[in-house]
Order: C-alpha cells, then structure tokens, then sequence
C-alpha cells in the first residue's frame, strides 16, 4: 500500500482519502485485514471507504467487522492510473492477504 495507515472513520476518511482512482485496504490490526476494494470507473477510494461506513453497506459481515473494531480499525490505499489498474492490483492483493470480508477468493 502506497499510504501509512489511518483511523478507519467518517471524518479522516473525508480528510485524507483521494478522489481518484485506487485500490484500499481496511484492517482491524496489524497482520489482520478485512477487506480490499477498489474504485470503479463512477467513484473515487473516498467515496468507496464512505459506502463502506455506511448502514446501506450489502456485505453484512464487513459492516459488522468494520462496527466491532470501530475504534482500531484503520485504511490504507494506493492509487492507479486506471480503473483496470485498480481491478488487476485488488486481485493480487486479495490473493496476497485475504481478508476476511471479501465476497471472492482469488
């Protein structure tokens, strides 16, 4: 990841978290990661980590996790120069960590 962690909440997420396009990480401690996402070509990293902090979020375990571990919970991202960049570099991370929380194993 390009970024040092940081809190996972509503307002550091809207302070540092780019507009652009990217892959991310959300971990729950040091060696634990819940899940890697990445921007698709009509959102930015921020408004991703945002959706995932919602009540809307779909993927019930991550809601939760991300809930449970509110106040160790941290992000990290990396951007690309394109939104396939993104989508390959989520692959290769999900297979390299996999997190807990994500709906396809690689």
């Amino acid at each position: 990841m390009q970024t040092e962690r940081q809190p996972y909440n509503r307002e550091t997420v809207r302070a540092i978290a780019p507009d652009g396009h990217g892959v991310y990480a959300i971990w729950c401690s040091e060696y634990e990661c819940l899940y890697i996402g990445k921007s698709d070509k009509g959102n930015s990293v921020k408004s991703r980590l945002l959706d995932h902090l919602s009540d809307s979020e779909p993927n019930i375990a991550l809601r939760r996790a991300v809930y449970r571990n509110r106040d160790i919970a941290e992000f990290a991202y990396c951007l690309t120069n394109s939104p396939e960049w993104a989508n390959e570099l989520e692959g290769l991370l999900i297979k390299h960590y996999q997190p807990a929380h994500n709906n396809r194993r690689l």
